[in-house]
């Protein structure tokens, strides 16, 4: 979340700031992290947001909810 709101931040600075190079590569850097993360998240735990749904539908309902995979044990 602190990764999303500091993508949108350097986002309107670069809408202002276009040629600031070196806040583009931070900000193109932060989105390779926060797509990395999300990835390895998914890995585990399922589809993160509503949009990533797959064309075969959604199984939430038939797989563990966060609390009975034991984390809490």
């Amino acid at each position: 979340m602190a990764l999303d709101f500091a993508i949108d931040e350097l986002g309107l600075y670069l809408t202002t700031h276009p040629n600031d190079q070196q806040a583009l590569e931070l900000y193109w850097s932060y989105i390779r992290l926060g797509r990395a993360g999300r990835a390895k998240y998914e890995e585990t735990n399922g589809p993160l947001l509503q949009t990533d749904i797959t064309e075969g539908g959604f199984r939430w309902l038939d797989d563990p909810w966060p609390w009975d995979k034991g984390g809490n044990d």
